[in-house]
C-alpha cells in the first residue's frame, strides 16, 4: 500500500496541547488532527511476488471484507471518527497488466461553499467519472472489479460504472462484515 493522502484540502484543529506517547515508550511526539479528511489509498497483490505463498482467491475475499471492516474495529487515537467509504479492487485477467495509481482519476465535488469548510461525508461527493472511463481502457483484460460502497457517500458515476462491468461486478456484501 501507499501512503494514503486526503482527496480534499484539510485544516488542523488548533491545539498546542495534544502529545502522543509512542507504543514503544521511547518518547512523547506532538498530535495533529485533522477537521475533516476524505483519504484515499492505494495498492496492489503483485502476483509475481505472491507466487509459491499459497495465496488462494478465499484469501483474497477475506481481504476485501476486511479493508471494508478493519478501520471500525480498529480502536486507537489515529482511527477515532474513521469510517470507510468507497472500495475497489480490480482483478486482472493475467498477472502482467500494471495501471497507474487510480487516486489520480478520483476528484471530489463539494455541497459547501467553501472546500476548507468540509466538515462530514455530507459536505462532499465523489467522482469517479475519469476513473470509469481509465478503466474501460482495461476492459477486456479487467476479470473482477470487486467493490463496496457506504451508504452516506454520494459517488458521481458510481451507476455508470455498474452499467460499463455489469457482468464483471462483485460487491463486497454487507453481511459479512
Amino acid at each position: 500500500f501507499n501512503w494514503g493522502y486526503s482527496l480534499n484540502p484539510v485544516e488542523l484543529n488548533e491545539s498546542s496541547t495534544i502529545t502522543s506517547s509512542f507504543s514503544s515508550g521511547q518518547g512523547v511526539g506532538k498530535d495533529f488532527r485533522v477537521k475533516y479528511s476524505l483519504i484515499a489509498f492505494s495498492g496492489g497483490i503483485n502476483a509475481h511476488a505472491a507466487k509459491g505463498t499459497k495465496l488462494t482467491g478465499a484469501d483474497i475475499a477475506l481481504f476485501d471484507t476486511a479493508m471494508v471492516a478493519a478501520i471500525p474495529a480498529a480502536r486507537t487515537r489515529s482511527k477515532t471518527g474513521q469510517t470507510p467509504r468507497f472500495y475497489l479492487r480490480v482483478q486482472a485477467t493475467d498477472n502482467q497488466l500494471v495501471m497507474k495509481d487510480l487516486r489520480e482519476y478520483l476528484a471530489v465535488g463539494y455541497n459547501t461553499d467553501n472546500e476548507y469548510a468540509v466538515r462530514s461525508i455530507d459536505d462532499i461527493n465523489l467522482d469517479i467519472s475519469r476513473l470509469l472511463h481509465y478503466l474501460q481502457g482495461f476492459e477486456d483484460r479487467i476479470d473482477t472489479i470487486v467493490y463496496w460502497c457506504d451508504d452516506n457517500i454520494q459517488i458521481k458515476g458510481l451507476d455508470e460504472l455498474k452499467a460499463a462491468f455489469a457482468g464483471k461486478l462483485q460487491e463486497v456484501v454487507a453481511a459479512e462484515l
